[in-house]
């Protein structure tokens, strides 16, 4: 999947997409979650978005942790 992703981005670039400047990416692999260790996709995309000047927006929801939040003052 992520040799797809660098290919689509690649192909946007050669064929007059110089304007796309975002790219919104909805991934979701529990057994490979982006947290910890920097993954494939982190790399790849780190890649194209300095090489290209994209804007990657990933939405993963692939880490089954919760989110401690803090309780306020008002509770």
């Amino acid at each position: 999947m992520v040799d797809v992703i660098v290919e689509a981005v690649m192909q946007m670039r050669a064929n007059g997409g110089p304007n796309v400047i975002v790219v919104s990416l909805l991934l979701g692999d529990r057994t490979k979650p982006f947290a910890g260790k920097i993954s494939t996709w982190g790399r790849a995309l780190d890649y194209l978005a300095f090489t290209y000047s994209i804007l990657f927006l990933v939405s993963a929801g692939n880490v089954n942790d919760g989110i401690p939040l803090g309780r306020s003052e008002r509770d």
